[in-house]
């Protein structure tokens, strides 16, 4: 049940590599990578630049066991989905109820390591983010993957999708 746990968590947690083709719109394609040189990255306040510090933001929440403060970054919706490996979550009040219920104790939530982290704006409401991560355990580790697709309400970019696999 707690691998099964952490899985849904990177689902969530999209503090990785946002990745996508080409725009839907004429507008082009913004991307934010943490492993392309800081003069390939967009300019400072761009969407894909406040979409990766909310990336490292998610992180720092679940780093400091703050399930409440990690899941306000997810659309307060029924519609939320979050899909680890062949687990799925249907609404952001059901992974609540997940998070919670798994991690009852915080201590064994884990440290998430992001290894890389890429932000890739496709239109002007919707992002992906791909990240390749490691949670450390006191006695173990566990390396995999993530995809976000983000959309931008009035209140700011929340993840509507997660997906996570290792």
């Amino acid at each position: 049940m707690l691998f099964r746990l952490i899985f849904i968590y990177f689902i969530f947690l999209f503090a990785g590599v946002l990745h996508a083709g080409e725009a839907a719109s004429s507008q082009s394609v913004s991307v934010r990578d943490s492993v392309a040189p800081e003069s390939q990255s967009p300019p400072a306040g761009s969407d894909a630049a406040v979409i990766y510090s909310l990336v490292l933001r998610m992180i720092r929440a679940w780093n400091e066991k703050d399930i409440a403060g990690f899941l306000s970054f997810y659309w307060e919706s029924p519609q939320l989905l979050a899909i680890t490996d062949s687990d799925i979550i249907r609404g952001w009040s059901d992974l609540k109820a997940t998070l919670t219920r798994g991690y009852h104790n915080p201590n064994e939530m884990g440290i998430f390591l992001p290894d890389r982290i890429q932000v890739t704006v496709t239109a002007p409401n919707i992002a992906i983010v791909l990240h390749w991560w490691t949670m450390r355990f006191p006695k173990s580790q566990i390396f995999g993957n993530s995809s976000l697709t983000l959309q931008k309400f009035s209140e700011g970019w929340k993840v509507i999708l997660a997906h996570t696999g290792t």
